[in-house]
């Protein structure tokens, strides 16, 4: 990720139209089928054991079959809206190697979400997640509409964080839980 910024930062100003665009999303595409095949490999790995699944970073993230699968409809899916993003960018001769990144950005957010095991990590991942969604919707710089949709996004977003938020810590007063199996023996 730190990568292709610093490669569309140096490289943006050089080449012609479509040039650094073009290549920041077959770079992404090519990391992202790389992570598709690392979760392939923990996917088997996790099918070998029965769908056993083990706790990692101190409890905050999981790990199982359904995980594994997740996380494969996730990377299959952010390959394909990458490649849908090439004629677009080439129709709308957009020259901005910010999109793709984005979108990886949001496809993290995804996938910490699916393996989060702690309220924590869940409210993170949501809110990488929607923080990149706010910055999609206002990608199109020639609606007139764009930045509207993005301010209310963003607003509907920051009192729908506020409320979740609230929600956990309540939950964390009346429990002294923050992890979701700790939360389980209290129902």
């Amino acid at each position: 990720m730190t990568c292709l910024l610093g490669y569309g930062v140096i490289y943006s100003k050089r080449g012609g139209q479509f040039s650094q665009s073009g290549k920041v999303i077959y770079i992404s595409i090519l990391s992202l089928f790389l992570a598709l095949l690392v979760s392939l490999e923990v996917f088997n790995a996790h099918l070998d054991f029965q769908g056993l699944s083990s706790v990692g970073v101190g409890g905050l993230f999981i790990s199982n079959s359904f995980v594994g699968f997740s996380k494969v409809v996730i990377l299959c899916s952010g390959i394909l809206i990458l490649f849908l993003c090439l004629p677009y960018s080439k129709e709308e001769g957009q020259n901005e190697f910010e999109l793709p990144l984005v979108i990886i950005l949001s496809i993290i957010g995804m996938l910490l979400l699916v393996s989060s095991r702690d309220m924590i990590v869940f409210y993170l991942s949501i809110e990488l997640l929607s923080l990149s969604f706010y910055v999609l919707a206002t990608t199109n710089k020639e609606g007139q509409y764009s930045t509207e949709a993005g301010l209310k996004y963003f607003l509907l977003g920051a009192l729908s964080s506020a409320l979740l938020l609230l929600g956990f810590a309540i939950l964390y007063g009346v429990t002294g839980e923050s992890s979701f199996e700790g939360l389980q023996y209290y129902g």
